[in-house]
């Protein structure tokens, strides 16, 4: 890592030297990459300090700043952490050559191809990015650099405006709800500040109150509010609108287990209202995202959570959509989207030995989502393209068994844990030992089950209180 470091630092200060063009710099620059993204991720940083050395920006350096991000050597969360680190906002001169490359990459953002932390590491760089525009304002305002101001306004607005920035900003929102009320109160306090401001030109007043009011609107950014113009998919996914829903599920991926089932519906209700596409296409990839968890070559590590999320946390998600009004027909539609994945199905089937799109839709049915005409429908559907495959069997669905069990036994733990005279402690003590120290296993799918059903918090904090009072015993 110090040695590609090394070879970076003098790969910048040679191309400055001999003012190699952009080809010669790309071609330079791929002979030096072992590739390290570690290290990587700090090529930005580094061609940003060449090209703010001095008072008046290194364009030479910017070009190879430009060229390297447009030709996906580094991440555009890389350019953003390289600027919000560059803290020197009385070198106008720089300010404006970085708000110019921040104009150049508004509109390539991508969260595409992304895990679940490039994603979040995105929303959370362009939510510290409105924080450093916001530091550029105060020192502006401070100076009294009206057209400085107005540059920076003229960037931060269509960032808020873009539907895709403002979508981001909401996951962070939701991360971090505290820095969000933080930036929105800052913004307010700057607004008063330029609106009180005698010589300000009127043009700048009202970009700075729009900026308050689009920045204030972020937490309000889910789906009952009034999103115009809606978000074009291909701005996200270009000539691939399809998977863009399952790109942004890697946003709240991470929340499968600490999230409960109405934030993460409440979440996807955002993504659908942004994005703008049909109800049935969400549910499918929502649904289809759940059973391609289970061809991860990790997933055995972690079969409980897992199994917990797909059988019981999915349908609840389904649930608060039908509750708020999705049309009954949007989910059959989207089931049998689903069913047509044929690859995908028989592998899942392969790999666990029964069949898995049938055990969703009895809970499904179970859950009161779908009828009897549409499950025989949906399962006469899979059954026509299972032929070959290797018959269910009830030592096969055992881990299904234990999620849907392990339900019932978290709900009567938390009344063994509320009343002292419906299990008797040493019994109950035994019982939590014996699920331990026997493997952990139950206890496995006990926190499962917990964490899909939204009593994950609840439950743990009634366990470690049971905990210290067991000690007594």
């Amino acid at each position: 890592m110090v040695q590609l470091r090394a070879s970076l630092e003098a790969l910048v200060l040679q191309a400055w030297r001999d003012r190699w063009s952009e080809l010669e710099w790309s071609i330079n620059l791929k002979q030096a990459l072992a590739s390290d993204d570690g290290e990587l991720n700090k090529l930005c940083g580094l061609l940003l300090r060449q090209a703010t050395l001095s008072e008046v920006p290194n364009k030479l350096m910017f070009t190879y700043l430009n060229f390297t991000v447009a030709a996906q050597v580094v991440s555009h969360s890389s350019l953003l952490e390289a600027i919000v680190e560059y803290r020197d906002f009385g070198r106008e001169q720089c300010i404006e050559a970085i708000l110019e490359q921040l104009n150049q990459s508004r509109d390539k953002l991508r969260c595409e191809s992304q895990d679940a932390f490039q994603c979040e590491r995105l929303c959370e760089l362009l939510s510290r990015l409105m924080g450093w525009l916001m530091d550029g304002m105060e020192h502006s305002i401070l100076v009294n650099d009206e057209q400085l101001l107005n540059e920076l306004l003229i960037t931060a607005l269509p960032y808020l405006t873009s539907p895709f920035v403002a979508l981001c900003m909401y996951f962070d929102a939701l991360n971090h709800p505290d820095v969000c009320q933080l930036q929105i109160d800052r913004a307010a306090e700057l607004c008063a500040k330029v609106v009180a401001y005698p010589s300000m030109p009127d043009i700048v007043k009202n970009e700075m109150i729009a900026f308050h009011r689009k920045l204030s609107s972020i937490p309000l950014f889910h789906s009952n509010a009034p999103i115009s113009p809606l978000l074009d998919c291909r701005e996200i996914s270009p000539g691939n609108p399809h998977p863009a829903i399952i790109t942004l599920s890697a946003v709240y991926g991470s929340f499968r287990v600490t999230k409960r089932h109405e934030e993460v519906a409440h979440m996807l209700q955002a993504a659908q209202s942004a994005l703008g596409l049909p109800w049935w296409l969400v549910m499918s990839d929502l649904v289809r995202g759940a059973l391609l968890i289970q061809l991860d070559p990790g997933a055995a590590a972690r079969d409980s959570t897992i199994t917990a999320f797909v059988y019981l946390k999915i349908p609840r998600i389904l649930k608060e959509f039908i509750g708020a009004g999705v049309p009954y027909g949007e989910l059959v539609r989207a089931l049998e989207h689903v069913v047509a994945y044929h690859a995908l199905l028989n592998s899942l089937d392969n790999k666990n030995k029964f069949n898995c799109y049938s055990n969703l839709l009895d809970q499904l049915k179970a859950s009161g989502l779908i009828n009897d005409e549409d499950y025989n429908h949906l399962l006469d559907m899979r059954n026509r393209e299972r032929v070959g495959l290797i018959e269910a069997q009830p030592q096969n669905q055992q881990g299904i068994q234990l999620v849907l069990r392990a339900e019932g036994t978290v709900t009567t733990l938390e009344r063994s844990f509320n009343n002292e005279n419906a299990l008797n402690p040493q019994k109950l003590v035994q019982m939590m030992s014996h699920m331990i120290l026997s493997g952990g296993k139950s206890f496995d799918y006990i926190c499962a089950s917990s964490a899909a059903t939204g009593k994950l918090a609840r439950f743990a904090g009634k366990l470690a209180l049971f905990n210290i009072n067991s000690e007594r015993l």
